[in-house]
């Protein structure tokens, strides 16, 4: 976790969930922003929890195939580089 200074605070005895909170907030994540292409977009705006219990076969192939490459993308954007920031 980056000290509170790194985040744009001045609270030197900022810790724990605070800590969580203005790390999460903070303008320096940006860069973890769900990516704007239409291919995220469209997986966003159109998946739902439940089709992860779907029959097999049920979704269309290629509905299936651009929702993967969607979520690689967007896993490349958004998890990666918090596992390397040590998030």
């Amino acid at each position: 976790m980056p000290a509170a200074k790194q985040l744009g605070h001045d609270l030197r005895l900022m810790s724990g969930n605070a800590l969580h909170l203005a790390a999460a907030l903070s303008p320096a994540r940006k860069r973890y922003n769900i990516p704007s292409s239409p291919p995220v977009a469209a997986l966003v705006r159109t998946w739902k929890p439940d089709e992860r219990y779907a029959r097999k076969g049920a979704t269309d192939h290629l509905l299936a195939e651009s929702r993967v490459q969607a979520a690689h993308e967007a896993a490349n954007a958004m998890i990666y580089p918090r596992l390397l920031d040590g998030i």
